[in-house]
């Protein structure tokens, strides 16, 4: 029976890979189904793992093991972030620096071809 096929696939895996491989549970459950139902002509087009009725502890246990896997997540997000920004204010600083050394450059440039060329008008 689908029953049976679907008892059989979930025995088939330990209770937190029915958490952390929903997904994949599904589809072999779905495919099980449809084995079932092609005996009949039938075929089961989507099949949605909505409930796991496991124990409350483990089921707590599997909770908070996501949590903290969440927050590991979270925080190595962060630390990749800062060290992304950290990397944007070198980038930036040195294109301050050079935008600094060509700015006093060019003013230098100007400075010594203005005062050549009101020299060299003086001397008209």
């Amino acid at each position: 029976t689908i029953r049976e096929s679907v008892i059989k696939v979930a025995a088939d895996y330990e209770a937190y890979q029915l958490w952390d491989q929903r997904k994949e549970v599904g589809n072999q459950m779905q495919r099980e189904v449809n084995a079932v139902l092609n005996r009949t002509y039938a075929e089961c087009w989507g099949l949605q793992l909505l409930d796991i009725a496991l124990p409350k502890a483990f089921d707590q246990s599997i909770v908070q093991t996501q949590v903290q896997n969440q927050a590991i997540s979270t925080e190595k997000f962060a630390q990749e972030s800062t060290q992304i920004r950290a990397m944007t204010s070198v980038i930036e600083s040195q294109y301050e620096k050079e935008i600094k050394v060509i700015t006093a450059a060019g003013e230098a440039n100007y400075t010594l071809i203005t005062k050549t060329a009101k020299a060299f008008a003086k001397k008209l």
